[in-house]
């Protein structure tokens, strides 16, 4: 398990994942986002079957952010995610607590902010793609005017509404679960989403 500062990883296959914000165990985060969950069992219990139908087990999973908010049960929150599929490896959040993360368990990468490059070998010659990864929207990240891609959560989707030339004009998504059915996004559907 990493918890150095090592901001930047080569991945030699597609099978990647994203998401964030899952906010196991906050209540309150039901009715803020307005989740089609009647309580957090519901929502829980969803979560872990919408990410097991779609994750393989041998995929890497980046959880951008924010894996619980205030939770007074950690052992809830550890127990819900060994029920997940893939290699987990954490963005931090503005809720998440690298000590409190780190003694899960659960992550096999912990850091505040990830530069990737995946091999995208759709008949590309074994060209790679440049994938930032941070918690927070950046509004210039590293290797943006060579065509990077911008992941973040935290927004919990509220800023494509207020700011639409920010995701229009730019690579970048917005991976909070919120908007992508509660389930991770692979990297093959963040391709699609990002062609302009």
């Amino acid at each position: 398990m990493s918890f150095y500062v090592n901001p930047f990883e080569r991945i030699d296959h597609q099978d990647v994942f994203f998401t964030s914000d899952i906010h196991i165990g906050h209540q309150n985060v039901i009715g803020f986002d307005s989740r089609p969950f009647k309580d957090l069992d519901e929502m829980h219990e969803e979560m872990i079957i919408r990410w097991n139908y779609k994750v393989p087990s041998d995929a890497i999973v980046y959880l951008v952010g924010d894996v619980s908010y205030r939770c007074n049960n950690m052992g809830l929150v550890k127990d819900i995610m060994k029920q997940l599929n893939g290699d987990i490896r954490l963005i931090l959040g503005n809720h998440d607590r690298m000590k409190e993360m780190a003694k899960l368990g659960v992550f096999s990468d912990i850091q505040s902010y990830k530069r990737l490059e995946i091999l995208d070998d759709d008949g590309n010659n074994g060209d790679r793609q440049d994938v930032v990864l941070c918690h927070y929207p950046i509004l210039s990240w590293d290797k943006e005017f060579h065509g990077a891609i911008h992941l973040h959560g935290h927004c919990h989707q509220n800023l494509k509404d207020k700011y639409p030339w920010y995701y229009e004009e730019n690579k970048v998504i917005d991976v909070g679960c919120m908007g992508h059915n509660y389930e991770p996004i692979s990297y093959q559907e963040v391709k699609k989403l990002i062609i302009v």
